[in-house]
């Protein structure tokens, strides 16, 4: 419009709002609790209720029940919604009880501990990792001991864990500093609230699919949680290479760089007002941050997945690399300037984040002028040839 125009009214001359109760919802409450589904009827609207959840059970009238299947499976839900002016509307919603995205570790781990057991199948794609809880603020040690034991051994009678194997993650359990130590605090759960306290920073964006999985699109841009910045901490995440055939997933994983939503004015004189990043907030992480890159292909890019970019490379063998549609688990752990990198369970890269380095892309800040002490964490979209998918995002306070 015009400066000199104004908008007086906007006329709708479609027919009535189509109610559609298959836009509600159906995930897992958590990892570790694949059976139990959180059902969610807030995309459908209504003023009340009826679930039958494909079971057999009892039907629920609530508007965002939660239910636990006995088996692992899909079940397909019903849900029927009645609207305000007493309109009627059925829907059907699928509900995966399992793991979407299973633990890719080959051992049993307990918070950063490997037991050196097998990490086992259990069922419904889940592993023995997806179902032991050991990141979660546990009230004491105690409490934590206790439940492992009971899941330890109930594994153990469904012969998925023979006895040494049992003996020994009991052992580790009782040794491990679990419920003394902090958990992790999801910063995206797969949830549309959890995304609340994210923002989009340059071109492109990434999309919430039904499943909870973040899906990036268009081109370079950066999502980042610009609600908190952290100081020492393990952020660990899943991500997949879903690139169209003939490309591979192009990524990575910003840390400790500062507010981009800073004014330009406002500034200290340094990475953040050097140029692309005094007037592109995706910049900033960028020149003021670490982009920890996630690559896995043979050519093109010849920094691969556990790179801290332009700083310290790593090759196709050290990048532990596994073949595209696969969830991987990635930890960074940022302490102080050292910065380890962890794909699967297995140190890919450790980094000094020292000053006195210089980028070997000319015109980058040097490390001289990253020596932050907490900043935030974002998450790279590259274009539409470098599709990437990311889910459950945790961070821990070290």
């Amino acid at each position: 419009m015009d400066p000199n125009q104004k908008l007086v009214r906007v006329a709708y001359h479609g027919g009535p709002a189509t109610p559609n109760p298959s836009d509600a919802s159906g995930r897992p409450v958590a990892q570790s609790k694949p059976r139990t589904i959180q059902f969610s009827a807030a995309k459908a609207g209504g003023v009340s209720w009826e679930w039958d959840f494909g079971d057999g059970s009892q039907p629920s009238h609530e508007a965002n029940p939660t239910h636990t299947y006995a088996s692992y499976g899909t079940y397909h839900a019903t849900l029927k919604v009645t609207y305000a002016n007493g309109e009627q509307s059925t829907g059907k919603i699928d509900g995966t009880a399992g793991c979407t995205a299973p633990d890719a570790r080959a051992n049993v781990w307990l918070l950063d501990s490997d037991t050196g057991v097998a990490n086992h199948k259990v069922g419904g794609g889940c592993t023995v990792n997806d179902l032991i809880d050991d990141e979660s603020a546990w009230p004491n040690h105690g409490a934590f001991v206790s439940y492992l034991n009971g899941l330890v051994n109930q594994f153990r009678k469904d012969g998925v864990l023979d006895n040494h194997e049992a003996a020994t993650i009991s052992k580790e359990g009782a040794k491990s500093p679990i419920g003394k130590t902090p958990g992790y605090k999801s910063i995206f759960d797969g949830s549309a609230s959890s995304l609340a306290g994210w923002s989009q920073a340059g071109a492109g964006q990434f999309s919430l699919l039904p499943d909870g999985t973040l899906h990036s699109s268009g081109g370079m841009g950066m999502l980042w949680y610009s609600k908190q910045e952290f100081k020492d901490y393990s952020i660990r995440l899943q991500f997949r290479d879903v690139a169209p055939e003939g490309h591979q997933a192009n990524s990575g994983v910003f840390v400790r760089f500062p507010d981009p939503r800073t004014p330009l004015d406002k500034r200290p004189e340094g990475c953040s007002t050097t140029g692309a990043a005094r007037t592109a907030p995706e910049w900033v992480a960028i020149y003021c941050g670490n982009e920890i890159q996630i690559y896995d292909g043979d050519s093109g890019e010849p920094q691969k997945t556990g790179s801290v970019y332009n700083f310290d490379p790593n090759d196709l063998a050290h990048a532990k690399v596994t073949p595209k549609e696969q969830w991987n688990d990635y930890e960074i752990r940022v302490v102080g300037q050292h910065y380890t990198i962890i794909r699967n369970g297995v140190v890919i890269k450790e980094f000094d984040n020292t000053p006195g380095k210089s980028s070997s892309r000319a015109g980058d800040p040097p490390t001289d002028l990253r020596q932050f002490f907490s900043g935030y964490v974002g998450l790279q979209n590259h274009s539409d040839n470098d599709l990437i998918e990311f889910r459950n995002i945790r961070v821990r306070n070290l």
